[in-house]
């Protein structure tokens, strides 16, 4: 590549115009018109051509560069509105979280997003919305318009999970459709409705929806609030199939298990719609 095309990819990475400069030839000796001839058909050196190839070719690099200016400028504004708006954390050249059109939001998870002020997306692949949100969990959707100390401590939520089945046993559902579960914080009440469908691979399937409420205070202890384990309809072509919620004691979640049939592929799915308020100093 010669010196003109390595300036010319700079300004483009998709197109390269392809200038081959002859070499500076040796020959110097008919600069000046061959003895004899006339003037109208003068013959000139190698060097004339050379210096005139070049002229016609420095030409056209100017033409090429005054054409990208708007594609430049355009990029320039671009990177101001990322520098003014966002903030973009990468990870070996990937982007690994974003700060947008915010104030004081802070991102830990990759793949997060905080919009808004004081919003904090601390889960994988969150999103924290709003004012003082606080996401924790993988795929969770917080939103707020208020704290009344700190980050997450008034909010409402949005988790999902799923699990395929392919027996009759109960199986619990995860967010992360393999461990992660959702797990009540102390000094915290929160009240759901969970959306819960399935579908098998014979084309048939289920729906279910519970609501609930369940407080934890400073001490650990669960309350589970009347009400809570009640289904408020049941949809479905795979009978016996079945949703139970529960509340696991020991790891202070909220266990949503599923019973699937025998010999069958089934994919559940939720959808866990929760608000929650937290009282720290209790």
């Amino acid at each position: 590549m010669n010196f003109l095309n390595k300036i010319i990819t700079v300004f483009s990475k998709d197109k390269e115009i392809n200038l081959e400069l002859p070499e500076i030839p040796q020959d110097t000796t008919n600069i000046f018109p061959t003895t004899g001839t006339n003037e109208s058909k003068c013959v000139y050196s190698e060097t004339a051509k050379y210096n005139y190839e070049l002229e016609k070719q420095v030409k056209e690099l100017r033409t090429y560069i005054t054409g990208q200016k708007s594609v430049i400028e355009s990029l320039i504004q671009e990177v101001d509105l990322i520098k003014n708006n966002k903030t973009i954390t990468t990870k070996n050249d990937k982007i690994v979280s974003v700060i947008t059109n915010s104030k004081e939001c802070k991102t830990s998870g990759e793949n997060s997003t905080a919009i808004g002020k004081l919003c904090t997306a601390d889960g994988a692949q969150s999103l924290a919305l709003g004012r003082s949100s606080k996401t924790k969990y993988i795929g969770q959707i917080a939103h707020s318009s208020m704290a009344y100390s700190k980050a997450g401590d008034a909010q409402g939520n949005i988790f999902t999970a799923g699990i395929l089945t392919s027996d009759d046993k109960l199986t619990e559902l995860f967010l992360d459709g393999v461990k992660t579960r959702l797990i009540v914080q102390p000094n915290t009440t929160m009240t759901f409705n969970i959306l819960v469908a399935a579908h098998t691979n014979k084309h048939n399937g289920a729906g279910y929806n519970y609501m609930g409420t369940v407080c934890r205070d400073n001490k650990n202890n669960i309350q589970v609030l009347p009400g809570f384990k009640e289904k408020q309809f049941e949809q479905e072509e795979l009978k016996p199939c079945d949703v139970k919620l529960e509340i696991d004691n020991k790891t202070y979640s909220v266990s949503i298990k599923v019973k699937g049939l025998k010999a069958t592929n089934i994919r559940w799915f939720a959808v866990i719609q929760c608000v929650e308020v937290n009282f720290d100093n209790a």
